[in-house]
């Protein structure tokens, strides 16, 4: 199934009004009504006895990003950006734009006082997904899609107490 990122339904509490835009050098920043600044989202998955990390060519990391202007704006621009990159760097695995993240429990994880909205989500996934994700990644190289679904090469589970 296709992501369909812009028919996700406002079922959040935020006023949209409340939120703006910002455009700082090549960034976009989404200031909250509180004013705390944000430049990205994204999603830290959990098993119940792991975290599932994806690299790329330097780290382990969550699926996220920076935020992209052109899949709309106000209080879902963080949720809708945390979906969006979640889908693609997981090589189209996941699709989370069911899930209701009213729901989740998340971190705001500072820089600089700018933040990055870290959604946090427990999931059961099949025993083969390394190599799920590895068939995905390489059948959609094959197709030389944009390179937005490849950013990602591999993903690994993690024990709780070996994140620092």
């Amino acid at each position: 199934m296709e992501l369909d990122i812009y028919n996700i339904r406002n079922k959040y509490n935020d006023n949209d009004s409340n939120w703006i835009i910002q455009q700082h050098k090549n960034n976009l920043l989404l200031k909250s009504p509180n004013g705390k600044l944000y430049k990205g989202s994204g999603i830290l998955l959990f098993t119940k006895d792991n975290t599932i990390l994806f690299s790329d060519a330097s780290s382990y990391q969550d699926i996220g990003g920076t935020l992209d202007k052109h899949i709309g704006g106000g209080s879902l621009l963080l949720i809708k950006n945390a979906i969006k990159e979640a889908y693609e760097e997981s090589a189209k695995m996941f699709n989370f734009s069911d899930i209701d993240f009213d729901k989740l429990e998340y971190v705001d994880v500072n820089d600089k006082n700018v933040y990055y909205r870290c959604y946090l989500l427990c999931i059961e996934l099949p025993h083969n997904v390394i190599d799920i994700f590895l068939s995905n990644r390489k059948i959609l190289l094959n197709k030389k899609v944009k390179y937005t679904y490849l950013e990602m090469n591999g993903l690994n589970f993690f024990d709780f107490y070996e994140i620092k």
